[in-house]
């Protein structure tokens, strides 16, 4: 009875060490998400996993909804658009018209610093824009933490560094934090001062204005025989770059830095040119020469927009101009209203107005399918190990064998199988042809995964693990003392036998 007992007991403990097993196997991995050490269920883990799950799937459906909308509105812009020539008429007012006519009546920008002897095709264009920016001291904060040796712990601090760079900002040195520091550090002792460049001789002549700022556009510009409104005119053009000029007679000198050599054009005392830009010198305390940049030094360049011919998709309006046009049953309502350098098609401006988004609209998919195989990961880590089955898929099982990293695996055909259904779903209700097989896919990655999972439910019980070991050995340790008593009670239930036949014989 002893012997009994103890199989019992062993048997007992094998299959809760096989169920330990079941729930341990994914101890210590990323994928044991939230596990309590306890083995009980992290009811926030869970109900984190949950959202998440949710939450990807519902934007995964909503970001579907809105490429939906896209082409919906591509086929309307299609279908209503018109091919016109490059001359207004009457019937095309109040229409969506595609139209890639020359431009005309430009205008030279010749009038700038620096411009002024190059030849007309060179500043001649739709608009042109002038960078002016200035060689001065920045401040830069760095946050770093270190351990404080005194209190324990870890301490914070800012560290502050000084440096001279071009900026198109002005920048005011009485706002450094350590001055002090710079002097020492970074400027031989001397103060790190920002000079005011409106001070200087050349700055009303010369620079005018910091910053990045528009110093010329063409008043009567044509398209064909349309007008452009200011819209438009902003988007038509493609950047070139001109190579200013002395305005005035200048030497060429060469200066050396290091291994490089540096050829600058010198336009009197105090402006040199180098490459693009156009230098205008700082020469108060000036302790390099030139050549080379110094604080205070300010230097300009200049970008000229222009084209041939363009492309517009608009819509025409009663004055000979064009105007956006609105696509109906759109929501939020979509405008076409755009300008293209160069020959572009109808189809490919639509395009190009309408699914804009492409990118967003691919980034979107690719975060929700992420985000819901985190949320399958952190659900099935705290769900698996107490069901019925394993928590472990045929190809799971071979490529990580028995621990957490197959709920990674699970998760993520899981994840992708949910994630494959509801863009399937949503697809099915616009184009059947992209929506069945998608949802094809999904069905497929669905039921192979719960197939080959059950299915290894079986396999588990033919693995070796400490349950049934343990059987083993009970019935190893049992078998001779039920082999001896079941000899003994046949002896006895023989020698009653014969008993009872002596007797009757009597």
């Amino acid at each position: 009875a002893h012997s009994v007992r103890s199989r019992d007991s062993d048997l007992e403990a094998g299959r809760r060490s096989r169920a330990t097993t079941r729930a341990s196997d994914d101890g210590g991995s990323f994928f044991s998400l939230g596990r309590r050490d306890d083995g009980r269920i992290n009811a926030i883990a869970l109900m984190s996993g949950l959202i998440l799950l949710i939450v990807s799937i519902s934007l995964a459906a909503y970001n579907e909804v809105r490429n939906f909308e896209a082409l919906r509105a591509l086929f309307i812009a299609q279908s209503a658009a018109v091919e016109s020539s490059c001359l207004p008429s009457k019937e095309n007012v109040g229409k969506l018209l595609h139209t890639t006519c020359y431009l005309s009546n430009f205008s030279a920008f010749g009038n700038q610093p620096g411009l002024r002897l190059l030849p007309d095709n060179d500043v001649t264009g739709i608009r042109i824009e002038r960078l002016v920016e200035m060689y001065q001291w920045v401040e830069t904060i760095t946050t770093k933490s270190r351990a404080d040796y005194v209190h324990g712990g870890t301490m914070t601090f800012d560290e502050y560094r000084y440096k001279k760079v071009w900026s198109a900002q002005l920048v005011d040195d009485s706002s450094f934090v350590r001055p002090t520091s710079c002097a020492i550090k970074y400027n031989n002792g001397l103060p790190c001062t920002n000079p005011d460049p409106t001070q200087q001789s050349w700055w009303r002549d010369g620079p005018q204005k910091m910053g990045l700022n528009e110093v010329g556009r063409a008043t009567n510009l044509r398209f064909g025989g349309f007008r452009l409104n200011q819209e438009l005119i902003n988007l038509a053009g493609e950047p070139q770059v001109p190579r200013p000029i002395c305005d005035t007679p200048s030497v060429t000198e060469k200066s050396s830095r290091g291994e490089k050599q540096v050829k600058s054009e010198v336009c009197g005392k105090d402006v040199r040119i180098n490459g693009i830009y156009m230098h205008f010198l700082n020469l108060v305390n000036r302790s390099v020469a030139n050549s080379q940049d110094a604080v205070g030094d300010v230097r300009l360049s200049y970008v000229v927009y222009k084209t041939d011919f363009a492309s517009v998709l608009a819509m025409q309006n009663g004055n000979s101009s064009f105007g956006p046009w609105r696509i109906p049953n759109t929501n939020p309502e979509e405008v076409l209203y755009l300008l293209e350098n160069g020959e572009r098609t109808m189809d490919q401006m639509i395009l190009d107005a309408v699914l804009s988004d492409t990118t967003q609209i691919w980034f979107t998919r690719a975060l929700t399918f992420f985000l819901a195989v985190i949320g399958m990961v952190t659900t099935l880590s705290q769900v698996i190990p107490y069901l019925s089955v394993t928590n472990r898929s045929s190809c799971c099982l071979h490529l990580f064998g028995p621990n957490g990293e197959a709920i990674g695996c699970m998760s993520f055909f899981l994840a992708t199988s949910c994630w494959l259904l509801t863009v399937g779903v949503c697809w099915l209700v616009v184009k059947t042809s992209v929506g069945i097989p998608i949802v094809a896919v999904s069905s497929g990655i669905l039921f192979l995964t719960i197939t080959t999972h059950y299915n290894l439910d079986q396999l588990e019980d033919t693995l070796p693990d400490a349950g049934s070991q343990a059987e083993e050995r009970s019935q190893t340790m049992v078998t001779p003392l039920l082999q001896a008593e079941v000899s003994s009670r046949t002896t006895t239930a023989s020698t009653n036998c014969g008993r009872s036949s002596f007797h009757e014989d009597l």
